[in-house]
């Protein structure tokens, strides 16, 4: 497909991803010219998503459709994003790390930052300042989290949205059907166009859509436990190791005292 459409319509609950100068990418759909297969798509050219395994009506989420490049450098900007965020997320564990490690007398070696090109940026007093100020809220690492979050949802939505335009067989047999749909062969049928096995494109979008989408959803899981640290939930890691030297405080606390009050009745009254 050398020529294509642009849609003028966008897509129902879809946020496009900007570049660095603020440009929407994949704002609307791209759809080829010849493409037969337009009538899979809602009035306003884009993609309903599914949702189990039911698709939605026109008026719930949907996805355009977009270009290969289109694809490519969504995936750069969120890959940068992700990248980002885990800098952020890294320098924050250490700056609780050695805050917990300040009380006189722990000599606890402190733990060196990194700055956003990935330079080592040694511990001083100063610096612990810097990322003090830096961290007395969390207000811009959660913003940053969102971001991030939005921009994942809005390509796993893309994904979904190509595959179910672009979907090919999972079985080669599937091409002996008199359903099955080459494109440029004929022109699809009804029955083709409602075949899940009917190719609509001359690639396999399941060798590489279906293992970016189970990576999104594993990585997902990953920045929710990573936003219970920036809240210090319980179940986080750092609530964890806090209750663990609390506990630690208080025993040692608890044993000082009870030693003191032997040796106390030991010498006073025996």
């Amino acid at each position: 497909m050398s020529a294509y459409n642009q849609g003028i319509k966008a897509a129902n609950g879809y946020i496009p991803i900007q570049d660095e100068n603020g440009k929407k990418i994949c704002e609307f759909s791209t759809i080829g010219e010849k493409d037969l297969m337009k009538s899979l798509l809602s009035p306003n050219m884009n993609m309903n998503l599914p949702i189990g395994s039911s698709a939605v009506t026109d008026g719930q989420n949907q996805a355009p459709i977009c270009t290969d490049e289109e694809i490519y450098n969504i995936q750069h900007i969120v890959l940068k994003k992700l990248n980002q965020f885990n800098s952020d997320y890294s320098n924050f564990i250490i700056y609780k790390f050695n805050k917990s490690h300040t009380l006189p007398g722990d000599q606890t070696k402190k733990l060196n930052y990194t700055d956003d090109n990935g330079n080592i940026v040694y511990y001083s007093d100063t610096v612990q300042q810097t990322y003090e100020t830096k961290y007395v809220t969390n207000e811009k690492l959660k913003s940053t989290y969102q971001d991030l979050m939005n921009s994942i949802t809005t390509y796993d939505g893309i994904l979904q949205a190509s595959k179910l335009y672009r979907m090919d067989p999972e079985n080669p047999m599937l091409q002996n059907l008199s359903d099955y749909y080459t494109p440029g062969t004929s022109i699809p049928t009804s029955e083709m166009k409602n075949n899940k096995g009917t190719a609509l494109e001359n690639r396999d979008p399941n060798e590489y859509l279906n293992p970016k989408h189970n990576q999104i959803v594993k990585l997902r899981g990953e920045l929710d436990q990573k936003l219970m640290e920036f809240n210090n939930t319980r179940n986080s890691v750092f609530g964890e190791s806090k209750l663990q030297m609390d506990a630690s405080i208080y025993v040692t606390i608890l044993w000082t005292t009870l030693a003191s009050a032997i040796v106390y009745f030991t010498f006073v009254h025996i």
